[in-house]
């Protein structure tokens, strides 16, 4: 997960705003607000994903999306990469609110244990895409990496 995240940000063209966010029972955000890409913030947002440890438990969408700040940039030129290998609570309730308030997520699902229905059903919802792509096969995740770059 952490090549392919950090796959996703190298691919971002330069002055992209972005942020990131890890998550699982709880969130951690690396900027306080979304910055434009700069090759020091790139630098810092790698080195972020990488001290990053697994925080086990059950995802709470809702609020990974909250921490990324979607209803402050509602109505901008908004996407949003969820990357996740687990379960999320809530499901129908993070639908109608992606759908209310308009940004697009585009999600990827890691690994065996990924909620595909849900992912898809979130994606699709905000007209955006879903991907699975293969952890150990690198051809398979780097196609959805440059889709999403163009698509945002």
């Amino acid at each position: 997960m952490l090549l392919f995240a950090t796959a996703a940000l190298e691919e971002l063209p330069r002055g992209a705003v972005f942020n990131v966010t890890v998550f699982g029972d709880s969130t951690t955000t690396l900027f306080s607000r979304h910055v434009r890409k700069t090759p020091r913030r790139l630098r810092a947002a790698v080195a972020f994903l990488r001290a990053c440890k697994a925080n086990l438990g059950t995802t709470n969408v809702e609020a990974v999306l909250a921490a990324a700040g979607w209803r402050t940039r509602a109505g901008a030129s908004v996407a949003y990469m969820l990357i996740s290998d687990g379960e999320f609570v809530d499901q129908e309730r993070v639908v109608e609110t992606a759908c209310r308030d308009s940004p697009r997520v585009f999600c990827f699902g890691v690994g065996d244990h990924c909620q595909r229905h849900h992912l898809v059903h979130l994606a699709r919802a905000t007209r955006a895409a879903a991907c699975f792509p293969e952890a150990k096969r690198k051809s398979t995740w780097q196609v959805c990496v440059c889709v999403l770059c163009v698509c945002v």
